[in-house]
């Protein structure tokens, strides 16, 4: 048997197990939206190890000057180094094992940046999100400079108001909405 063959055997029994236990894992993995802040996790090793290269050229790092590009470069890194994957149960990752896996869902992402931002000094960051008809929309924000910036889908966005970003994401699209980062959650209604 060669390799190729062996891996796909092997990836067809790791599917065969979660479908087997999809519903056990999922029930011991809920989180109420209230609990989705305890995934926000700024300031521990992995982070300040993930960002050692792009702080580094920022020395020393002013954040009234540097943020915009070191946010750019995070940004560059993430959709360099991280692969988005809808898993095929429902399973938090917390930021750690998305830098070490190199993969995540949509949430998982967003709460990487939204910890890295926490990490560089925005006390605005927060993980934004809509489920609209079972299609997630989400994403991570901060202000700066009174604009609001959007990290969505590997790009940056840019409004000039909180109100201008909300409508942005959720338009008419108000099914559950709510944003949150380490300290707080709300749920949005526009």
């Amino acid at each position: 048997m060669d390799e190729l063959e062996r891996l796909k055997r092997e990836r067809d029994l790791y599917l065969f197990i979660i479908e087997k236990y999809k519903d056990y894992i999922e029930k011991e993995e809920y989180r109420s939206i209230a609990a989705l802040s305890s995934l926000i996790t700024p300031d521990i090793d992995e982070i300040e190890e993930f960002l050692i290269d792009i702080r580094s050229k920022y020395e020393p790092f002013v954040y009234n000057k540097d943020m915009l590009h070191i946010t750019a470069d995070l940004l560059s890194k993430i959709n360099s180094s991280i692969l988005e994957l809808r898993m095929p149960i429902e399973l938090w990752l917390y930021p750690r094992d998305v830098i070490m896996l190199k993969v995540g869902d949509k949430i998982d992402i967003a709460n990487l940046i939204t910890s890295i931002l926490i990490t560089l000094g925005s006390s605005t960051a927060k993980t934004i999100v809509n489920n609209y008809n079972d299609q997630l929309i989400v994403g991570s924000y901060f202000s700066f400079n009174d604009k609001y910036y959007l990290i969505r889908d590997g790009v940056i966005l840019i409004y000039n108001s909180l109100e201008e970003l909300y409508k942005a994401v959720y338009a008419d699209k108000t099914d559950e909405a709510f944003e949150y980062n380490n300290t707080y959650y709300r749920y949005i209604k526009i």
